[in-house]
């Protein structure tokens, strides 16, 4: 039940020069799912394939849901939120976005999933993207231990990788510090983030937005990633671009 680390990361990274597309679903195993969020934070979730493509062209960024793309998923969701645990869809899940984007971020919950998830990547032909979990179990990088990673480029997989925060001047944090809420907590804390509030929320979007710009090609250090994701914080290009996404569908 962390805070939605993901969904951030995703509207930073269109401000860093990154076109975004951004496959979620709602909560099924945690208090607040992308979508939820999303919709907290009063962006409309748009069905209609011209309607999304207009929002991308428009923001650099979008959201698909994926039911409205997958109908079995959509045929089984009561099924898991009855379930109210992990299972098989939460694996697949990440790798159905229907973008079929050239440059991924994949996160698992556990290490003995890397491989496999860096296989599949390999198979679908992304141009690069990493597989990642953090030791802690958590399912994206975070700053409360190191994290493990999988790179996929060009059609070769590389050994794991070990990336700690610390060495790029991130304070280690708890895994309370991470502890989000239901959407509409979620969405206040997203708003307090992006009007400069610093501590352990900040310092992990924007170690995940560094990786996304490392794999996406714009960046070529962690170091230019991560001061790259801090400017467009502190100048408010995050902040304005959720204003912007908000009063635009409605």
């Amino acid at each position: 039940n962390s805070f939605n680390i993901s969904t951030a990361t995703a509207i930073l990274l269109s401000t860093c020069g990154l076109k975004v597309s951004k496959h979620g679903n709602r909560s099924v195993t945690s208090k607040s799912g992308s979508i939820d969020v999303l919709e907290a934070l009063g962006i409309k979730i748009l069905e209609k394939n011209s309607e999304i493509i207009t929002f991308f062209k428009k923001h650099d960024i979008c959201f698909l849901f994926a039911p409205y793309f997958h109908k079995t998923l959509k045929q089984i969701s009561d099924t898991r939120n009855k379930l109210k645990f992990r299972t098989i869809f939460n694996l697949i899940g990440p790798l159905l976005n229907p973008s079929k984007p050239c440059f991924q971020l994949i996160g698992v919950s556990d290490k003995k999933f890397l491989d496999t998830h860096a296989i599949c990547l390999k198979e679908i032909k992304v141009k690069e993207g990493w597989v990642v979990t953090n030791c802690k179990g958590f399912d994206e990088l975070t700053t409360a231990s190191e994290n493990l990673i999988v790179k996929v480029k060009k059609g070769k997989i590389s050994k794991r990788i070990t990336l700690n925060p610390a060495d790029f001047g991130f304070k280690t944090c708890k895994e309370n510090d991470l502890k989000g809420g239901d959407a509409k907590e979620n969405a206040f804390l997203m708003h307090r983030l992006f009007e400069g509030e610093t501590g352990p929320m900040r310092d992990n979007v924007i170690l995940n937005t560094a990786a996304c710009l490392m794999i996406g090609g714009k960046v070529k250090s962690m170091v230019e990633g991560i001061s790259l994701s801090q400017k467009k914080i502190d100048d408010f290009s995050a902040r304005q671009k959720l204003e912007e996404m908000a009063s635009g569908t409605k």
